[in-house]
């Protein structure tokens, strides 16, 4: 799991999002943070417990797609996994414009 993590505006800056509660939007932020590149929660439950948060913010976020329960009960936040691919897709595309060898 990486130290840092980038959250897309194009998610977090719509209508949609911002009429969520507050509980809804940290929840989100907080699953964001302790997901890995793929945007899966390893060990949920402990993470979770770190956060006092509402189930209803939880049911709100599956709700409206930010995040999956898939039926193994692994919780997913559905944009990390998009943003890991866009920022290597643009390292690649800088590395080749600048003729760095960066990885």
């Amino acid at each position: 799991m990486a130290n840092r993590r980038m959250f897309s505006l194009d998610v977090v800056n719509t209508d949609k999002f911002m009429d969520m509660p507050i509980s809804a939007q940290c929840l989100y932020f907080h699953m964001g943070m302790r997901a890995d590149n793929k945007g899966y929660l390893p060990a949920a439950g402990k993470a979770l417990e770190k956060v006092p948060y509402r189930k209803d913010d939880l049911r709100l976020l599956i709700a409206e797609g930010y995040v999956t329960l898939h039926e193994d009960g692994r919780y997913q936040v559905e944009q990390n996994e998009r943003i890991v691919r866009m920022n290597e897709r643009k390292r690649r595309l800088w590395n080749c414009v600048s003729g760095s060898n960066e990885k």
